[in-house]
């Protein structure tokens, strides 16, 4: 048997905050997202947007932000499901503001495209990370996945390169 096809028209999380104490270390962090036209036969899109602290006594250690955009489309009979999407991420281990431009923020931009079968389980992924510090480009990660699902047992490849680390 099929599994039953779901589709959201819109479903929104607004705004959450999410702290987490241990001791003298404190996360905390923010999130807010949308699923807009999500199911088969439409072509959708998710987006999320977190923004997080780690403190250790009282002290920032790492603070960021993580903003994803990612068109979802998906086979009016439920066969396949691909996206091509962006996600933005800025990094600093000290207080200050998340500006891409200050040599202390690191900036991680990737992009995201893939295919998932769901009747055979097959998924298909790669994702590219652009790293840069200021402007000054630091490196890239391309990450590339398969998994065969139809076969037994399941197989998965994956490979990770780095080209022009610095």
């Amino acid at each position: 048997t099929r599994p039953a096809l779901v589709s959201i028209d819109k479903a929104r999380l607004e705004d959450v905050t999410v702290t987490v104490q241990q001791a003298d270390r404190r996360i905390a962090g923010r999130i807010s997202g949308m699923l807009n036209r999500i199911g088969p036969g439409q072509s959708g899109n998710v987006t999320l947007a977190t923004r997080f602290l780690i403190e250790g006594n009282g002290i920032p250690e790492l603070l960021g932000t993580f903003d994803l955009d990612l068109p979802v489309d998906i086979a009016a009979d439920g066969t396949s499901i691909t996206w091509n999407g962006l996600s933005h991420v800025l990094l600093r281990t000290s207080a200050g503001a998340l500006d891409p431009t200050d040599p202390e923020v690191i900036r991680v931009e990737q992009a995201l495209v893939g295919t998932y079968q769901p009747a055979s389980r097959s998924l298909e992924a790669a994702s590219r990370h652009a790293i840069s510090r200021a402007g000054t480009k630091l490196g890239t990660i391309d990450v590339t996945g398969e998994m065969d699902g139809a076969a037994r047992p399941t197989v998965t490849d994956a490979s990770v390169t780095c080209t022009d680390v610095r």
